[in-house]
């Protein structure tokens, strides 16, 4: 993982301290796991044909930080609609 403290916008790479300025980077870490375990899922329900749930994890996925990986999630799901 490679993020930024929220507070310096330092590098980090899944450290619970900022190594710079030595801010609380729990609740980043945990919104980061969260959002990949809802990711995972997406995929998951893409991969058995369930676009319903899959929008959903990809939602899931997008509310605590904007995922690339969540757009494409939604884009497949949105043109599933449509064939």
């Amino acid at each position: 993982m490679n993020d930024r403290c929220y507070k310096c916008q330092s590098n980090f790479r899944g450290q619970a301290v900022c190594p710079r300025c030595g801010a609380d980077m729990t609740a980043v870490l945990e919104s980061t796991q969260m959002q990949q375990h809802a990711r995972n899922q997406a995929f998951a329900a893409l991969a058995h044909g369930d676009f319903h749930a899959a929008h959903q994890a990809a939602e899931r996925s997008q509310t605590s930080r904007l995922d690339p990986s969540g757009d494409s999630i939604f884009g497949e799901y949105m043109r599933s609609q449509y064939e």
